[in-house]
């Protein structure tokens, strides 16, 4: 149980990375300036600045899906984290009852004997 649930939390936190850094890698894809190279120093002056805003809009919007993200994973391993540890504390509780059941079971029957 205490196995399947750390795989489990370990999958989520790796889908989680997994979309952090295809983020990054679009925020750095759309990482251009107004004036990178002579084409969109064409584009920014013949679109009177339309297609720089542009830019600006589209790079905002991937930092705030990026700060998104990682609020989200930092949330979600600050959550899981301790409660995983205390899953991993109770493993030996349920055979120790079950011991102690069985023998309370014992001492009952023999009484009864």
């Amino acid at each position: 149980m205490i196995a399947t649930a750390e795989t489990r939390i370990n999958a989520e936190s790796n889908r989680l990375q997994g979309e952090i850094d295809k983020a990054q890698a679009e925020l750095d894809r759309n990482a251009k300036h107004c004036f990178d190279g002579f084409g969109q120093a064409l584009k920014t002056i013949f679109t009177l600045g339309i297609s720089c805003y542009m830019l600006d809009k589209t790079l905002k919007a991937n930092r705030r899906n990026m700060g998104t993200l990682t609020i989200a994973k930092k949330s979600f391993d600050d959550h899981t984290g301790p409660l995983l540890e205390k899953l991993k504390g109770l493993n030996g509780v349920s055979e120790t009852l079950l011991k102690d059941a069985l023998e309370k079971t014992k001492a009952v029957k023999q009484f009864e004997v």
